[in-house]
């Protein structure tokens, strides 16, 4: 999931002299940002390339590894609840609201129930003498995330 810029800065960084193993998934998303670097180098040709077909993550019959082989054939995957424990789940959510709370839910409730984990402490508490804002039906949900300071130099990229 290396996009252009990133890709850019690697191949600036590394030295004339060294070489570059590029090991990734072909079938995986692509990145956030733009390019599709490991699909374009594997399909121009210029490199050996070469191909792992067994899975040794999950069982051949995960329904992880299914999903993942219908969407990559263009099908829709089985989104039916599973009978039992399963490694793959859909969680339908009509609007964004909803989404937001079975997410938070799935976090805080389910998923640490399901693997005897602790419950994950609250991150953002609200502050001592401040109300929580009011929210209409038809208000955004906003998630505020703090800002973290990048490993990276901020340079422009030529």
């Amino acid at each position: 999931m290396v996009d252009v810029m990133l890709m850019q800065a690697l191949m600036k960084a590394a030295p004339d002299n060294a070489a570059l193993l590029i090991i990734g998934d072909i079938d995986q998303l692509p990145s956030v940002g733009p390019g599709q670097i490991l699909a374009d180098v594997i399909a121009s040709g210029a490199v050996p390339v070469v191909r792992l077909t067994e899975v040794f993550r999950q069982a051949a019959q995960s329904r992880i590894i299914t999903s993942a082989h219908r969407i990559n054939q263009g099908s829709i995957p089985d989104l039916s609840k599973p009978e039992g424990d399963s490694d793959f789940y859909f969680v339908q959510a009509d609007d964004p609201e909803t989404a937001v709370s079975r997410i938070i839910e799935l976090v805080k409730t389910r998923i640490p129930q399901r693997f005897g984990l602790p419950r994950p402490p609250c991150r953002n508490p609200p502050q001592a003498g401040r109300p929580e804002p009011p929210r209409s039906g038809n208000s955004p949900v906003v998630l505020r995330v703090p800002k973290a300071k990048s490993p990276w130099p901020r340079r422009p990229f030529v």
